[in-house]
């Protein structure tokens, strides 16, 4: 069922590609605006994703999911912007009820550029935890080597959080249809956080019984019923994208990170 995972089944090319070249372009996706101290990098990979979602069809999922990290950049634009010790240049001055606040030009550098790494990581494993199924994206993971345990790790924490999603929603409308009004304040929620907590270990304790009867942890070869060969063009697809990743490391050591001073920057008025 469909909210059991992040995975929205839908029949587009993006989820029908192959689960293992998904992973590695993801993964050389999320890389390249790590190498490169400028938030442009970080923003054009954003970008991209918005028509590969529009592509598979998940457009609103894709954005809705994208809100949940607005707290994060407010934080990361606060604390860097204006609490920098870091920092040693005034970009601008803002004129908050009286009072001239400085703006810290590095750190403000720094929170676009960290806010822009967290955009394209989420945004592009969002795409590929909404396009993939989690049985073929475990599947990759094993044929990459990874251990089968850290493989169930991941699975199993991207799973529960659709799951715990949805019981909390449907202890809201419980708790609603019993005359609750939460309305903006948050210290009503805490009535509705004790049966959330208790669905959580009910179904921890579900869980640790299922993986016992299922021999979890046993050393034995194991095969998998979503096995899905290599095409032609999916090892042509995952060559391109080990290519593009040693371009861009060769782009990164001769040109350098590409990182704008003060003195240089040319929205900031001297």
């Amino acid at each position: 069922m469909p909210w059991l995972s992040m995975w929205i089944p839908k029949d587009t090319i993006i989820h029908r590609a192959n689960s293992k070249v998904k992973v590695v372009w993801v993964v050389v996706l999320s890389l390249i605006p790590i190498l490169f101290y400028n938030p442009i990098f970080g923003f054009s990979i954003f970008l991209l994703t918005i028509p590969v979602a529009i592509i598979s069809r998940s457009l609103k999922t894709y954005l809705k999911r994208l809100l949940i990290l607005t707290p994060t950049i407010i934080i990361i634009l606060i604390f860097q912007s204006f609490f920098a010790r870091y920092a040693i240049h005034v970009a601008f001055t803002l004129n908050i009820l009286g009072y001239s606040i400085p703006v810290l030009y590095e750190g403000l550098y720094k929170a676009l550029w960290l806010i822009s790494i967290i955009l394209a990581v989420t945004g592009w494993f969002s795409i590929l935890f909404i396009t993939t199924h989690p049985g073929d994206l475990f599947y990759a993971l094993r044929s990459f080597g990874l251990p089968y345990t850290v493989s169930f790790i991941v699975l199993s924490s991207l799973q529960m959080i659709p799951m715990m999603e949805r019981a909390m929603n449907l202890v809201l409308d419980s708790q609603k249809s019993r005359g609750l009004e939460i309305g903006k304040n948050p210290l009503k929620l805490i009535p509705v956080m004790i049966p959330i907590t208790v669905v959580a270990l009910e179904r921890i304790d579900k869980m640790s019984w299922s993986l016992e009867g299922r021999a979890f942890g046993s050393s034995v070869k194991r095969t998998s019923i979503r096995e899905k060969e290599l095409t032609l063009l999916d090892k042509t697809l995952i060559i391109l994208a080990s290519i593009v990743f040693l371009a861009v490391i060769v782009f990164r050591l001769y040109f350098g990170d590409f990182y704008v001073p003060y003195e240089q920057c040319i929205f900031i008025q001297k």
